[in-house]
């Protein structure tokens, strides 16, 4: 039993979440094991994919036979049971495999409690004067995500600079992240505001691990409500 393995029990699907090294110990030092329910979905969710959004995370799992079945996880769905009633009340479905990388699985479950708040003024002008959440979600595919950084205090001057990160793997998602940018940028050009906008586009495969510890992310989970 290994974190991203798959469980079932009365035709319900879990994923375990527990660090290998946990499940390992003896059930005396590490009783329970955490799991998430999975909840099978047609279609994977772009903007639920990738760790964007800290609440939810779409996967993929392949079978046996290399089919391809998609997954719901949510945060709030976790349960926590005991190592010996696994044993006792669980299958172990050996035939699912996690597609997508467990670094992506530990990276989201870390992103709930790194998150990074926005400040007020910074939140209504991304949300009422941008109206950035509307504007992105069409990107399910073409964006990774979204990084700041504020220059400047509430009240006076800002220089708020978004970096949008591309997917290169994704050969018009520069094109039409650019089109986005430059509706951005042409709004805050005619809308009376104390924060100047920035914006910049850059493939995931040019920004570096610097840059990404220099800036913030703007969390989807923020952007899709």
């Amino acid at each position: 039993m290994e974190q991203g393995n798959f469980i079932e029990k009365d035709n319900n699907i879990y994923i375990i979440i527990s660090h290998s090294c946990d499940l390992a110990r003896k059930k005396e030092l590490e009783p329970f094991v955490e799991v998430i329910f999975c909840k099978k979905i047609d279609n994977l969710n772009g903007n639920m994919s990738s760790g964007k959004n800290p609440r939810e995370l779409d996967i993929s799992v392949k079978d046996e036979n290399d089919a391809i079945q998609y997954f719901s996880l949510k945060a709030t769905q976790k349960q926590f049971i005991e190592k010996e009633e696994i044993k006792s009340y669980y299958k172990t479905r050996d035939d699912l495999n996690l597609e997508d990388s467990i670094q992506k699985l530990q990276d989201w479950l870390a992103s709930r409690y790194r998150r990074q708040s926005v400040p007020d003024n910074i939140n209504f002008f991304l949300k009422k004067t941008l109206k950035l959440p509307y504007k992105i979600k069409s990107l399910k595919d073409e964006l990774i995500g979204i990084w700041f950084a504020i220059d400047g205090n509430e009240g006076e001057q800002q220089t708020l600079t978004l970096y949008f990160i591309g997917n290169s793997e994704n050969f018009v998602a520069e094109k039409i992240i650019k089109e986005k940018i430059k509706q951005f940028e042409d709004k805050n050009m005619t809308t009376s505001s104390d924060i100047e906008l920035v914006c910049y586009y850059m493939s995931d495969s040019d920004i570096s691990y610097y840059d990404i510890t220099q800036l913030i992310y703007l969390n989807f989970d923020y952007l899709c409500t």
